[in-house]
């Protein structure tokens, strides 16, 4: 059994230079200035959680010789500078979650609190793990710049703000990082206590994968397994997440899977193998409709960026 479960698993591994190929057409340091697209259909829309979880894997790649270290230092390190040049003094350091390839944001992005959060983690973590110390003392001196305050609610996180456009006034979000989720990466950014008043593994298995990006610690890896527990039991497989569907992007449904990110999470949980072997799906495959077979054939730079580094991170034991 022992024998057969490892064979599984070898045989799910992404490969990891198609991968990092994958994740490197989503950007270019000369037209986007180090931006990531936040998916491959949309030519016109970034993201800044893309910009910095993809500017990480690069770094990443570099770090294990899959990449080029001159272009994933120049990428870095032009994604946050224009990031930061390009965002408005009103939205007090917190960032667009979308805006087109020139900065602007996008008419329907909040400020978002999450993606600042993983925008400035992922650089933070990129300029370490290539030993860029000039850029991570400026990122954070950019980070200390963040009014943390007005966007806290009760001593909780919002999700983030919109901009009235009739008043010109912050619109707040009323929901709050107050539940064991990515949430939790916004108070280890900024040094703040954090006790979640609701404890759940019911959640889309992202939310549970994302603090592993940048945390290895014993609490979040159990989450984590207890989240793809209750998804096993309860559906009948694993991988339900937030990634694209047949009609376009999905957040928790329970027909849509992702086998990369049950691939890149295998050496560490090889259970999730007996999803694939189940389905007899292809493990590259970034999103996968259950019912109908469907196949993603379209690229999410979140997506790619975060199986490649728990694919990295997660196979160190």
């Amino acid at each position: 059994m022992i024998i057969y479960t490892l064979l599984a698993v070898a045989l799910t591994i992404p490969n990891e230079a198609v991968l990092v190929t994958r994740l490197t057409n989503l950007t270019n340091s000369e037209t986007m200035h180090g931006q990531f697209l936040d998916r491959s259909s949309d030519p016109n829309t970034v993201s800044v959680a893309a910009t910095g979880l993809g500017n990480l894997a690069l770094a990443v790649a570099a770090d294990r010789g899959w990449c080029e270290r001159d272009f994933a230092v120049r990428n870095i390190t032009q994604g946050f500078e224009f990031t930061i040049a390009a965002n408005s003094p009103k939205n007090r350091g917190w960032l667009p979650h979308f805006t087109d390839v020139s900065g602007q944001p996008k008419s329907y992005s909040e400020i978002s609190t999450i993606d600042t959060a993983l925008f400035y983690a992922g650089m933070l973590q990129a300029a370490e793990v290539l030993k860029l110390t000039e850029l991570r003392q400026k990122i954070e001196a950019e980070l200390k710049k963040i009014d943390t305050d007005f966007v806290m609610i009760d001593g909780y996180f919002s999700h983030g703000f919109y901009w009235d456009q009739k008043t010109g006034k912050p619109d707040m979000i009323k929901f709050t990082w107050s539940d064991t989720s990515e949430g939790v990466i916004l108070y280890r950014l900024f040094n703040k206590p954090f006790s979640p008043k609701v404890s759940r593994v019911d959640y889309p298995l992202f939310v549970y994968c994302y603090p592993l990006l940048f945390f290895n610690e014993d609490n979040y890896f159990e989450l984590l397994d207890q989240a793809i527990e209750y998804q096993t039991k309860t559906y009948g497989y694993a991988g339900v997440t937030a990634t694209d569907g047949p009609t376009g992007y999905v957040v928790d449904d329970k027909q849509v899977i992702s086998p990369l990110l049950l691939a890149s999470i295998s050496t560490r949980y090889p259970h999730v193998t007996e999803t694939l072997d189940k389905l007899n799906v292809d493990p590259n495959i970034a999103a996968y409709h259950v019912p109908s077979q469907w196949k993603s054939d379209g690229e999410l730079t979140i997506d790619l960026a975060s199986a490649y580094i728990l694919f990295v991170r997660l196979g160190k034991k």
